[in-house]
């Protein structure tokens, strides 16, 4: 939470202050140093020349003056992983952050949930609502077709942990099982594939629980009555936090503890709320008792 903090301040105040390219240099860092604590953020670097690409791609304009914020905030987050880098590649002969066969397990538990019924895929859209969900989607849908959804002994986590990554463990040539499972159980069906991680990434963004759920309700009228401006920052803060929502969904069942930084743009939406909900009861009081409430909150 600390690092991911300190990247989404500096990553919102480079973009509203794009010229000054020494601050994406620090937000190359805030990232690198997001990235040692949890190695899956690295997804973010070719997330966002991917977006540079497209953007390219669309506007058939691009200056070296959009090309340096890039190369900065991608420089600086090289620089702070390059010392661990180097070391596994010389102690242990792996040249990246962590041991590509140490995602196995979860690409295993992951990639259970592509064996999902269609039906139970629908199903999983109400069924993974935060409190609710489950009741719900039990009394909509029945027990049976929905019990595979949770973490019982029939579902499909404990598949993908006791079978799946057994038989991945047994037929993976040369010892490659993380590669062998994307292989044979992502690229298989991708259709199939894409769909189920759109589903556990819907399962892995309500942090905070029923404050989360209220705070994704919130954010479209909050969208669209904020200035241009405000709108920009926010959907700008919330960009990297739902691309790594959408990441953890494809590599692991995505947990909520996640997608914590969530909680900063959930934040926003419900402090404008209440502000916008107090202006408007504020100007229904009495002159009096207005006065007294406007000299209490300053």
């Amino acid at each position: 939470m600390m690092a991911g903090g300190l990247f989404l301040l500096l990553w919102v105040y480079c973009w509203k202050h794009p010229d000054k390219i020494k601050y994406w240099f620090w937000c190359g860092l805030a990232l690198g140093l997001l990235i040692l604590s949890k190695p899956s953020w690295q997804a973010l670097l070719p997330a966002f020349i991917v977006l540079f690409v497209l953007y390219a791609t669309v506007t058939h304009h691009v200056e070296m003056a959009q090309i340096r914020p890039l190369g900065m905030l991608v420089g600086g987050a090289i620089l702070l992983m390059a010392p661990l880098i180097i070391r596994n590649g010389f102690q242990i002969n792996v040249w990246s952050l962590n041991n590509p066969n140490y995602m196995s397990a979860p690409l295993a538990h992951r990639f259970g949930y592509n064996f999902m019924s269609w039906t139970e895929w629908t199903a999983g859209w109400i069924y993974y609502l935060p409190d609710f969900g489950d009741k719900l989607a039990k009394s909509l849908f029945g027990e049976d077709l929905i019990s595979k959804l949770g973490w019982g002994e029939d579902s499909y986590y404990v598949y993908g942990r006791d079978v799946l990554h057994k038989l991945a463990v047994t037929n993976a040539p040369d010892g490659h099982v993380a590669g062998y499972l994307v292989r044979e159980y992502f690229f298989n069906d991708l259709p199939k594939s894409i769909a189920v991680t759109a589903l556990l990434t819907w399962r892995g963004i309500f942090v905070g629980g029923l404050m989360g759920l209220v705070a994704l309700v919130l954010s479209a009228p909050v969208f669209y009555f904020q200035p241009a401006q405000a709108r920009k920052m926010i959907l700008l803060l919330v960009l990297p936090v739902m691309i790594m929502a959408a990441v953890q969904a494809v590599v692991s069942i995505n947990l909520l503890r996640y997608n914590l930084l969530l909680v900063a743009p959930y934040a926003l939406i419900l402090a404008q709320t209440l502000y916008v909900l107090g202006a408007v009861i504020g100007r229904h009081l009495p002159p009096a008792l207005r006065i007294k409430a406007e000299s209490f909150l300053r």
